[in-house]
């Protein structure tokens, strides 16, 4: 690989590259899959994750 041109600092570099991505996306990933938790059980009506003010569609319920 030395002898088509490539250096060490070129893997050096795509390594902290992807060791940087890796971070990155699984923090998002993290974030992304703790939203998504809440906001299905939300959806099946769990009182503990209750967010925000309910729509009511109804005027007898307001």
């Amino acid at each position: 690989m030395l002898a088509l041109g490539f250096n060490i600092q070129y893997f050096l570099d795509l390594f902290v590259a992807g060791f940087s991505l890796m971070i990155g996306l699984g923090f998002f990933t993290f974030i992304a899959a703790i939203l998504c938790s809440i906001a299905f059980l939300n959806l099946l009506g769990f009182p503990f994750v209750y967010v925000g003010k309910k729509l009511m569609n109804n005027e007898a319920d307001r």
